[in-house]
């Protein structure tokens, strides 16, 4: 699956996970801010795992960090591709920063990084595209920016982190299984990789069926989560 509709995933993710948090759990909306930033949380952690693949989105965000984190993790669709590893250590730091760090710079660092890496999805949405690469220079200052903005406010990490983490990070895992390449979903104790051979990333099923019934879920959701309140109530961190 290419960049675009793992971003697009991503605030899926995040929007049902707002919405089940809510109406299975009875658990309160964050507030219409924090929502926002969970969104851009959600676009960086729905590209995160591609940071093992140089031209994608969130390795060229993180710069020179990129190149470390590729030869940290090996081939692409590897390491940062194994739910049965990642998937459950970010649940757990989630769990850490809101029951025992909590507001403060692992917190404001978490958001910063995930932005940073979600950035060019961002800011390509509301600028001119002819400026993408100035976009993702200006990713890390971005991302630094937002970090100090979270930790000169002191917002609480909350219950919406699972939503904005874990779960677009997993819709990333299940968005490039149908592709041909597949994902090792039993990883590291089998590498074979399971596909269901839909379609390719970035070809025509991809982009004329696949982006518009994800781009109409994202606009469902948001639909849901407004009309449900999440976006009532004081705009301001």
């Amino acid at each position: 699956m290419n960049g675009l509709n793992h971003g697009i995933s991503g605030l899926a993710a995040y929007s049902a996970g707002l919405l089940i948090g809510h109406s299975a759990f009875g658990l309160t909306y964050p507030g219409p801010v924090v929502v926002l930033i969970g969104a851009a949380v959600a676009v960086g952690a729905g590209l995160a795992p591609d940071i093992d693949e140089k031209h994608s989105k969130a390795s060229q965000s993180a710069g020179a960090l990129g190149a470390v984190a590729r030869v940290a993790t090996g081939s692409h669709r590897t390491r940062t591709h194994w739910p049965l590893i990642t998937i459950p250590l970010l649940t757990y730091w989630c769990w850490w920063l809101m029951a025992t760090a909590g507001p403060g710079w692992p917190f404001a660092i978490t958001c910063g990084v995930l932005i940073a890496l979600g950035w060019p999805f961002i800011a390509v949405a509301v600028l001119p595209r002819n400026i993408e690469k100035i976009i993702a220079v200006a990713s890390i200052p971005a991302g630094a920016g937002i970090a100090w903005a979270i930790q000169s406010h002191g917002l609480i990490p909350g219950w919406w982190l699972y939503a904005a983490v874990p779960a677009p990070y997993l819709a990333h895992i299940v968005g490039d299984t149908p592709t041909p390449a597949g994902i090792a979903w039993i990883g590291p104790f089998s590498k074979r990789a399971i596909s269901a051979h839909l379609f390719h990333s970035g070809g025509f099923v991809e982009l004329r069926i696949v982006t518009p019934l994800l781009t109409a879920t994202v606009a469902y959701l948001t639909w849901r989560l407004a009309a449900g309140g999440a976006f009532h109530g004081r705009w301001a961190l």
